[in-house]
């Protein structure tokens, strides 16, 4: 825990939604998938009305993602997710916002999950500066899971809240999300929340570094028992 004293800045977490390949001639890059568009677009609302003092793009790309060589320019979500954000700015003609938008970007590109989006974003940016007040920019499916996540691996020291965006989730496609969302919600409760304390950067590096890492590289459960439900959405989606 830093001893300075603490920011009074608030920061808009913008958890990565996806990316997306767009092809024009022989040039290909990377734009946000639609629900990270939404996502982006809400924590540039909370600048532009100066609830958030700097956005925090954040993601590296998804755990079954793989990187397509033939694309130019920004590959990670975080990187996309700072593109996005710099030219809506410039397309709605406000050079001043462009420039405070420039400046208060920060990118936390090693995550691929929603645990990593939180434990990142305090150890690269949240304990350097000292800020304690964050906004959780999400889509709304995910806002619950977020929220809890977040408190958790920040700790008591930090203020939280949440914003989220409109998902294009409807009907058994939203209901079957919904499911998931509560059934990994109290997986992590049980298995991994009761077991580490909020806060604790000691048990919580020690768990991102062995258990969390297997799961992500598909080298199965940790010794505790942790799984995902079975009712899981698309394998991209999970844990976003």
């Amino acid at each position: 825990m830093s001893d300075r004293c603490e920011s009074a800045k608030t920061a808009a977490i913008v958890l990565g939604g996806g990316l997306k390949k767009v092809t024009d001639g022989d040039q290909t890059w990377y734009e946000p998938e639609e629900q990270a568009k939404a996502r982006l677009d809400r924590a540039y609302a909370l600048f532009i009305v100066g609830e958030a003092d700097v956005i925090i793009s954040t993601g590296k790309y998804g755990p079954m993602t793989e990187i397509d060589p033939n694309v130019t320019g920004p590959q990670t979500e975080a990187e996309v997710g700072a593109k996005h954000l710099i030219a809506k700015a410039l397309s709605e003609g406000a050079q001043d916002v462009h420039r405070r938008i420039e400046d208060g970007i920060l990118i936390e590109d090693q995550s691929q999950d929603t645990i990593g989006n939180a434990w990142f974003s305090k150890q690269l940016w949240l304990e350097p500066q000292g800020i304690t007040s964050c906004i959780v920019v999400t889509s709304d499916y995910h806002i619950e899971r977020s929220r809890l996540i977040f408190e958790w691996v920040l700790g008591p020291r930090y203020t939280v809240r949440c914003a989220e965006a409109p998902s294009p989730l409807t009907g058994e496609e939203r209901a079957r999300r919904d499911q998931f969302e509560r059934g990994l919600t109290a997986l992590m409760q049980q298995h991994l929340m009761s077991g580490i304390a909020a806060g604790d950067d000691e048990a919580l590096q020690h768990f991102i570094e062995n258990e969390h890492r297997a799961l992500l590289a598909g080298g199965g459960p940790p010794a505790d028992g942790f799984t995902p439900p079975a009712a899981q959405p698309p394998a991209t989606e999970l844990d976003r």
